[in-house]
């Protein structure tokens, strides 16, 4: 099996597991997987009849090229939310759903530290609705939800979510794992409801990984999400939950729109932001 840490106390169970033939990592790491299962509904504050949780997932120490998987324990689905290579440390925020029992699963393919910390969560009388297992919609690689071609550079590619994979045509919202893969250049993934083009990034791509990113995006009026790519590359997107239409809860703007940018001057003053000296430090945090 392999190292495990979780930080969530004793809450962890290290199960035997083995990712379905169809799974295909972002990245390009190959299965079997070491699973934990990680109790958190009725504990943490965190309600017992919750239907979802905010998590931040970190790897640290991989001992080689792979992927995490995060999903309400039953069977893996073919996704992934973290992918990383030898020696890193990478996080990513995750939303899932929670299993009957409160509890999700975490899947890595190769041996490596996972560190969970847990933001919040969706309570009962949440409307969003999760899909029974994150899902798959976009896959360049593939030809799945697109052409079987990289996202040319300077270029957007429509995709139709919306009347797939469980999410109704007229949803207003979905929660999205995107991952940008194999760019050409350095660059960056921008995710909005097909339109005009926002001054936004959702991933920023780098020669020789592959970087995912959690986005919550509305959806056109056709159901469709458009990804922007600034340099050419592959693009993976999976689907973890969405808002009905008319749902309250979370209004999402007709397209993303930058706060603050402190290279320009944008809501701040042009200068780096750097760390205060009363800033709480955290010795142990990846």
């Amino acid at each position: 099996m392999g190292r495990r840490v979780v930080a969530l106390g004793a809450a962890a169970v290290v199960l035997a597991g083995a990712l379905p033939a169809s799974a295909v990592p972002s990245g390009g790491a190959l299965p079997p997987p070491i699973t934990l299962s990680v109790g958190i509904a009725g504990d943490f504050d965190v309600p017992a009849d919750a239907l979802g949780v905010a998590l931040n997932i970190t790897v640290t120490n991989p001992t080689g090229p792979g992927f995490v998987t995060v999903y309400p324990c039953g069977a893996p689905p073919a996704t992934s939310n973290v992918n990383y290579v030898a020696d890193q440390t990478v996080p990513n925020f995750v939303i899932s759903a929670l299993s009957p029992d409160g509890s999700v699963c975490i899947d890595t393919s190769v041996t490596t530290d996972v560190v969970v910390d847990l933001a919040g969560y969706l309570p009962a009388r949440s409307a969003m609705k999760f899909l029974p297992a994150p899902a798959r919609f976009l896959d360049t690689r593939l030809g799945l939800g697109s052409p079987t071609a990289p996202v040319p550079g300077g270029s957007v590619r429509a995709v139709a979510v919306g009347g797939h994979l469980g999410v109704p045509v007229d949803a207003a919202a979905v929660v999205v794992n995107l991952t940008a893969v194999n760019p050409t250049g350095p660059g960056y993934l921008s995710a909005y409801p097909c339109g005009a083009l926002p001054s936004t990034s959702t991933v920023n791509a780098r020669v020789g990984a592959a970087v995912p990113n959690l986005d919550v995006s509305a959806l056109d009026a056709t159901g469709q999400l458009c990804v922007y790519a600034s340099s050419t590359m592959d693009v993976v997107g999976d689907v973890t939950a969405y808002l009905p239409a008319g749902s309250g809860g979370l209004t999402t703007l007709a397209s993303p729109a930058r706060l603050v940018d402190t290279r320009l001057g944008t809501g701040g003053p042009q200068h780096r932001s750097v760390p205060r000296r009363d800033s709480c430090p955290s010795p142990a945090r990846p």
